[in-house]
């Protein structure tokens, strides 16, 4: 295995469908309250790992792969998330500043 194999396959459709997997399994369990927060990019990790696993194959490659397929769902996710808080905290100062 070489290292710029791997980073050859980070933008194949593969890795993006995983991602948008992880995303989307995350939105599910992020609905369901017993579920710890901290335990969700767990959750998320090992499914990203074992589903790019079970497409590709069985190796080194895919497991690391997978883990960054996972990695990039909880950055876009906090990405996401940290932008819309701050855009609607300013919209909130900005309102009250006003008065």
């Amino acid at each position: 295995m070489e290292i710029v194999n791997v980073f050859e396959n980070l933008m194949t459709y593969q890795f993006i469908l995983i991602a948008a997997l992880c995303g989307v399994v995350a939105f599910i369990i992020k609905q369901i309250p017993k579920v710890p927060n901290w335990l969700i990019p767990i959750i998320i990790l090992i499914i990203g790992i074992f589903a790019m696993m079970a497409w590709m194959g069985f190796t080194v490659e895919f497991l690391i792969l997978g883990a960054l397929a996972s990695a990039l769902e909880c950055y876009i996710y906090e990405l996401f998330t940290s932008t819309m808080s701050g855009i609607f905290k300013q919209k909130k100062v900005e309102t009250t500043d006003q008065s």
